[in-house]
């Protein structure tokens, strides 16, 4: 998104009467809409990927002033949009519709920090952020309410679609999936994960910040992303308690990206003539249905552990 693209999205964002009273969460996501003209193509904001999947994700039982979700390109773009509505918010307060106090910002926790400076006095780059917000998968409801910047606890929004306890949705699935030429096993995926962390540049070249964020599971140090993968495979081999695999599996999707190996899996479909995108795009839906359905009403935070996307969308439910 170009500057100019960006302060006029940004304006029309603001005058756009869908907002009002809303919780509004910038997202990394496709911005092919950036030449909309009229009120009833904004309208359909939120049906561009990645909106579309994280507006599933709220529960049905959150009624009236759902969150929008905004995409705005990739993590950079998402920070400075967050910046420049704030900035100009307060410029043309009279003609906005935002409310400023309620304005997110949603990104990808990516190997390679992203600054927030001017975005967040208490953080200075999404590592340390990540750091602070979550504590063994419990969020902490505080540093969202103080920094207004959601950092996913895996590397990126593919790492949720392989959470281990979406196994049984995939299993009964309509749909045919395959992971190298067998039924789909996410064990498998994550053995590969591993496998091919020993020939992972950005891994080797941010090695440091890799093993900082999953030491806490391991013995040793590896000294390589080599020794890494070795160390993790051996751990996985040997583990026969499920929350200790569990905390291997999570140690994968922390630091190794998912998106390729997502897209890796075969998509067919026994009595539908649609294609695989298609089919994905219908996978993913019941995805977001599943971690909406983890969501609780009236149950304490602490319940919707481990899962992250659950605890996010109750703090949000709950902030004034």
């Amino acid at each position: 998104m170009t500057p100019e693209y960006r302060k006029a999205f940004c304006r029309k964002l603001l005058s756009h009467r869908r907002i009002r009273g809303c919780i509004v969460i910038l997202c990394e996501g496709d911005i092919g809409y950036l030449d909309i003209h009229t009120p009833q193509q904004m309208r359909k904001l939120e049906n561009f990927p990645d909106a579309n999947f994280w507006r599933a994700t709220v529960p049905r039982w959150w009624r009236n002033k759902k969150p929008v979700f905004i995409p705005c390109g990739d993590r950079v773009s998402v920070l400075r949009t967050y910046q420049e509505l704030k900035e100009l918010h307060e410029e043309i307060k009279p003609d906005s519709y935002l409310s400023s106090e309620k304005l997110f910002a949603l990104v990808d926790l990516d190997l390679q920090p992203g600054d927030l400076t001017g975005i967040s006095s208490q953080y200075g780059d999404t590592e340390e952020l990540r750091h602070q917000m979550y504590d063994n998968s419990q969020v902490n409801r505080e540093v969202i309410s103080d920094s207004h910047v959601l950092v996913t606890g895996w590397i990126h929004k593919e790492a949720y679609f392989l959470e281990p306890d979406l196994q049984s949705l995939f299993d009964t699935s309509d749909c045919q999936l395959r992971f190298s030429g067998s039924s789909l096993q996410l064990d498998d995926i994550y053995r590969e994960m591993s496998q091919d962390i020993r020939d992972d540049v950005d891994i080797g070249n941010h090695f440091s910040t890799v093993w900082e964020r999953i030491k806490s599971h391991f013995g040793g140090t590896p000294g390589n992303p080599a020794q890494l993968a070795q160390l993790w495979k051996e751990a996985f081999a040997t583990v026969t308690d499920d929350a200790d695999k569990r905390k291997l599996v999570e140690c994968i999707l922390t630091v190794k990206k998912a998106k390729p190996y997502w897209h890796k899996i075969r998509i067919t479909h026994a009595y539908q003539d649609s294609d695989e995108d298609a089919l994905r795009d219908s996978l993913l839906l019941d995805i977001a249905e599943f971690y909406a359905g983890q969501c609780r009403k009236t149950e304490s935070l602490s319940v919707h552990a481990p899962y992250h996307i659950p605890q996010w969308i109750r703090i949000l439910w709950e902030f004034p």
